[in-house]
């Protein structure tokens, strides 16, 4: 089962690298593909660093690990970033594989508003952490998923609380964020002034 991570990863972060860890470990994956958004189709994001910058982030953060691997499908397509689209893309393109796609506990509670959603769950197995203090919500939800015919790998994960947000800020201010960014992250967006007043 191939999983999928995708993301704006404005910045790519240690909440995404364990989350992909952790599905990959949980979820029984024989690899995870790092996707950047070309542009996120429900959010907008005045601070977003161009894409080729943040497709090095998830190449960094693969490094030389077999099981990880940064994927530029969603740049490449061009236009806003649907995740339906994505799937059957990689679908075509691994027809013998079952995909996982990986996510965490509040973009699962809001797969219904998605487009295309019920081709989401039909492409592929979704693999989601649950926040601690969620479950009430997460249970009744994953039920109502599964009646639609969706497949569910719940995972159980320590995920610290980060905010790509508040990481820019820190990072706008000079503020440290190791333990919070990759290092190699970290050090190719001071290398590139990302980030700052000066550019993105």
């Amino acid at each position: 089962m191939i999983g999928i991570l995708g993301g704006t990863f404005n910045p790519l972060h240690m909440g995404h690298v364990l989350l992909a860890k952790g599905a990959a470990e949980q979820c029984a994956l024989e690899k995870v593909l790092l996707i950047p958004t070309n542009v996120p189709p429900h959010k907008a994001a005045p601070e977003l660093a161009d894409a080729h910058h943040r497709l090095n982030f998830c190449r960094i953060a693969a490094g030389d690990d077999p099981l990880f691997e940064a994927c530029d499908i969603e740049i490449a397509r061009q236009g806003r970033s649907y995740t339906s689209d994505t799937l059957e893309e990689l679908k075509a393109m691994y027809p013998e594989r079952e995909l996982a796609l990986i996510m965490g506990g509040d973009m699962f509670l809001s797969l219904r508003q998605w487009v295309r959603w019920r081709d989401i769950i039909r492409l592929a197995v979704i693999c989601t952490a649950v926040r601690r203090g969620c479950e009430g919500d997460y249970d009744g939800y994953k039920a109502e998923l599964e009646r639609e015919g969706a497949r569910i790998i719940t995972m159980r994960l320590d995920l610290p609380e980060l905010s790509s947000t508040e990481l820019r800020a820190k990072l706008r201010r000079g503020e440290d964020v190791s333990g919070l960014i990759p290092d190699g992250v970290a050090e190719y967006i001071r290398r590139n002034g990302l980030y700052t007043d000066n550019g993105k």
